[in-house]
């Protein structure tokens, strides 16, 4: 004879320092992206390195700058590289919203949810700008600008329009926008 057996309904709150990552998928949003396994992409505010890695998977014959402000993710990223051994993938300090490299030196550059953290939106897509080579991408993943469970507050981030407005005119151009899931928005741009 079986018994019943009851289920619990979970009445857990939700934790806001949840992996915003954990909604997507990086190959997916890397297919979106024009990479080239030759090409020297930038990855902005790498964080953990989520995207980093797989980033230096897919350029196999050309390089990945990680940068990021916090020297301990640079760190555990750089170990993780060393147990793979992914050597593609350079290191770098990002300081007051500049990128430490030269003008024209990257073919591709990818943000995600990093340009709301700046203290200066404008002056961070001017540097990018100035990295990028006439040609080169701009991938940008943030936080669609409504409330959700997770992420930082609404006013904290970037409105879609406002960002591509300002890319604008800066220089870069709109090639495709996708909404990635009830969260999250990639636009991509060219220099």
């Amino acid at each position: 004879m079986t018994q019943g057996t009851q289920v619990k309904e979970d009445t857990s709150e939700p934790q806001e320092d949840e992996d915003p990552f954990q909604k997507l998928d990086p190959y997916r949003v890397m297919s979106i992206i024009p990479l080239i396994p030759y090409q020297v992409i930038v990855d902005v505010g790498c964080g953990t390195g989520k995207f980093t890695i797989p980033l230096g998977k897919y350029v196999f014959n050309g390089r990945v700058h990680a940068l990021d402000s916090d020297k301990a993710s640079l760190d555990a990223i750089a170990e993780q590289c060393k147990q793979i051994r992914l050597s593609n993938i350079d290191f770098g300090e990002l300081k007051n919203d500049k990128l430490p490299l030269d003008d024209n030196s990257a073919d591709g550059v990818f943000a995600a949810f990093s340009l709301h953290k700046a203290s200066n939106t404008n002056d961070i897509l001017s540097d990018v700008f100035r990295c990028l080579r006439k040609g080169g991408w701009f991938a940008v993943l943030e936080w669609q600008r409504k409330r959700t469970k997770d992420g930082p507050s609404v006013r904290d981030r970037l409105d879609e329009p406002k960002l591509i407005e300002a890319a604008k005119k800066i220089g870069f151009r709109l090639t495709s926008r996708h909404d990635m899931n009830d969260q999250h928005y990639m636009v991509v741009m060219r220099k």
